[in-house]
């Protein structure tokens, strides 16, 4: 692992092989699927920057 998410994380004493295990499980949520309300802040700055 070469990013700085690895290098962080080896930091704190979480081995490459333990990083490399959670990527190749897939472990977490499900992506939510369908419409995804933005909030009147993420909006704005979507609108400002299209």
């Amino acid at each position: 692992m070469k990013g700085a998410a690895a290098r962080l994380l080896e930091s704190f004493g979480v081995s490459s092989a333990i990083i490399d295990s959670g990527l190749t499980i897939g472990q977490g949520k499900q992506a939510r699927s369908g419409h995804i309300p933005f909030t009147r802040h993420a909006k704005r700055i979507l609108d400002e920057h299209a």
